[in-house]
C-alpha cells in the first residue's frame, strides 16, 4: 500500500533518495525510491507480509533521506545501458514472495520475523528463469582428450513432441541458457514426462559421457553429515535448494560446443551447464564448497545443490542464514522459493 509521509528538513524542489530503515519491531517492508520534494510530503510503498494488522504511530521514522545531485541522474538512451541497469536494479522490480511457513515448527511471531527476513533478502530468491543467477566463480569444462566428436541424428518424435521441444528451446534461448551452434558435436533430445504431466527436455549425453574423463571431487559421506549435525547440539534446521542449479554455472568457452544438441531443424549448444553431463555433479559440489568456504561443517553442509543449515536457537539461525545469503549473493546464485 502507499502511505503518505512527511519529509523532515527537506529543501523544496530538490531530489532525494529515500532508503528504508530496517524495523523488525513492526514487521513491515518499505521500498527504496527517488522523489522530488514539492510540499514536504511524498508516498512510500509499504508491504505487510504478515497476517496481522500493523498500526504505524505518528512520527515513526520510516526511511533515511539523501540529497541527489541532478547531475547524477541520467537518461537511459541505449540498449546496452538499459540492459545493464535492469540487471543491477532487478531487486526493485521483484515482487515480494509469500513464503509457505505452515509446516515450520515455529511460533507465529517467529514465522512473521522469518518471513520479513526472507523478503528483506528477496534478491537471493528466483521464481523463474528470468531471475536466474549466473556465477563467475567457476566454469564447467568437458575433457574428452583426443576422442573424436560424437554425432547423432535427432530421435523421431510426434508433431506434438516437436512443438513442445520448440517451445522449450525458445524459452532457453530467451533466457540465454543456450545459443545456436555450428558444432561438430550433436546429441539427441528426449522428452520425459514429469509427475505433474508436463514435459522435461533432456539431452541424451551418453555418447559424450563415454568420452569424458572423470573428475574427482568428494561428496560428503552421510555418516559424516549425521555426526556433524549431532555434535552441533542444533535444535533448528533449514534446507536451501538452488533454483535450476546447473543453469547458474557457465560453460567454459572451449567446452560448450561439446554440449551441442540437435532438434528436427536446428543445432544448439549450452552456454550454462546442462543436466546429464558426467562431472556436472562434481563441478557443482566443488563450486558450492568454494562459495561457502568457512561456513561448511560449522553452520552448514553442501550436497551438490542442497544446503543444510543448523543452529542452536532461532535468533542464531537467522544470523547463520544471513551469513549464507551473503555468500550466495557474492557467488551470484539464486535460491528456490
Amino acid at each position: 500500500m502507499n502511505v503518505c509521509v512527511r519529509l523532515s528538513h527537506a529543501l523544496p524542489q530538490r531530489n532525494y533518495l529515500l532508503e528504508p530503515l530496517k524495523n523488525l519491531k513492526y514487521n513491515f517492508l518499505t521500498a527504496k525510491c527517488l522523489i522530488r520534494n514539492r510540499n514536504n510530503k511524498c508516498y512510500l510503498q509499504i508491504l505487510n507480509p504478515t497476517n496481522e494488522v500493523i498500526t504505524l504511530r505518528s512520527g515513526l521514522i520510516l526511511a533515511t533521506m539523501n540529497d541527489v545531485d541532478t547531475g547524477n541522474i541520467f537518461t537511459l538512451d541505449n540498449d546496452k545501458t538499459v540492459k545493464s541497469m535492469n540487471l543491477e536494479q532487478t531487486n526493485s522490480d521483484q515482487k515480494d514472495i509469500q513464503f509457505d511457513l505452515s509446516k515450520a515448527d515455529l511460533t507465529d511471531q517467529q514465522k512473521q520475523k522469518l518471513n520479513l527476513f526472507l523478503n528483506q533478502n528477496r534478491n537471493v530468491f528466483a521464481t523463474n528463469l528470468k531471475e536466474l543467477g549466473k556465477t563467475d566463480v567457476y566454469k564447467h569444462k568437458i575433457n574428452t582428450g583426443n576422442a573424436p566428436p560424437v554425432k547423432s541424428r535427432p530421435y523421431r518424435t510426434s508433431p506434438a513432441a516437436k512443438q513442445e521441444i520448440q517451445k522449450q528451446v525458445e524459452e532457453l534461448l530467451k533466457y540465454d541458457i543456450i545459443e545456436p551452434s555450428k558444432s561438430e558435436y550433436s546429441s539427441p533430445i528426449v522428452l520425459v514426462k514429469k509427475k505433474d504431466n508436463t514435459w522435461r527436455l533432456c539431452i541424451d549425453f551418453r555418447s559424450l559421457n563415454k568420452q569424458s574423463i572423470l573428475q574427482q571431487h568428494p561428496l560428503p559421506r552421510l555418516d559424516d553429515v549425521f555426526d556433524a549435525i549431532g555434535q552441533s547440539n542444533a535444535k533448528i534446521y533449514s534446507r536451501l535448494d538452488l533454483t535450476m542449479a546447473y543453469y547458474q554455472m557457465p560453460m567454459d568457452e572451449h567446452s560448450k560446443h561439446k554440449t551441442a544438441f540437435i532438434t528436427h531443424d536446428n543445432l544448439y549448444q549450452f552456454k550454462r551447464m546442462p543436466y546429464g553431463l558426467n562431472n556436472a555433479c562434481q563441478s557443482f559440489q566443488s563450486l558450492m564448497t568454494q562459495v561457502l568456504r568457512g561456513l561448511t561443517w560449522k553452520h552448514c553442509l553442501v550436497y551438490v545443490d542442497d544446503v543444510i543449515i543448523w543452529s542452536e536457537d532461532f535468533d542464531s539461525h537467522l544470523q547463520h542464514l544471513d551469513l549464507i545469503f551473503q555468500k550466495v549473493k557474492a557467488g551470484k546464485f539464486e535460491i528456490k522459493t
